[in-house]
């Protein structure tokens, strides 16, 4: 078990890739090549998103493999008991976009976002859908992924380019 100095009578919780891991989760367990980044949260302010849980620290560790696979723990005292922890549904998180009502020479600040616009709730009707954004400071060629899921499961993707002059 881990601890931290903020607490030496609790020990601090881990996540693997998203999924709070039993309390007696053994770190050998991860190969060490499939890690790809590891973040130690010490203040209650950065671990309150996990409740009573991360009162002691956390420890977010985010595999390379970047699949969440469904976890299955089986009971050796019961064999025909198997709690099994479907992962893959995330609710989605609201992106800041800066709304431009003051005109450009008002402004104090350049814009220079990598990322300019995602909206994770855009639906279509037959296939289309229409959406504004504001783009950056910057001119230049910019690039557009668009992805998405359809009502049968199947996934789309598609790039596009357009100029800013």
């Amino acid at each position: 078990m881990l601890y931290s100095i903020r607490s030496l009578h609790q020990p601090m919780r881990i996540v693997l890739d998203g999924l709070l891991k039993e309390r007696n989760f053994l770190l050998r367990d991860i190969p060490i090549e499939t890690v790809e980044s590891v973040e130690v949260l010490k203040s209650m302010a950065l671990s309150s998103a996990y409740g009573a849980d991360g009162g002691a620290g956390m420890l977010i560790i985010t595999s390379k493999r970047g699949t969440m696979q469904a976890e299955t723990i089986q009971y050796p005292s019961a064999p025909d008991v198997v709690s099994f922890s479907a992962k893959g549904y995330q609710a989605s998180r609201t992106f800041y976009s800066p709304q431009y009502d003051i005109p450009k020479q008002d402004q104090v600040a350049t814009d220079f976002r990598s990322t300019v616009f995602w909206a994770p709730n855009i639906f279509t009707a037959n296939g289309k859908a229409k959406f504004d954004f504001f783009t950056n400071d910057s001119k230049g060629i910019f690039k557009m992924i668009i992805e998405g899921i359809a009502d049968d499961g199947s996934l789309a993707r598609q790039t596009y380019r357009y100029e800013v002059k």
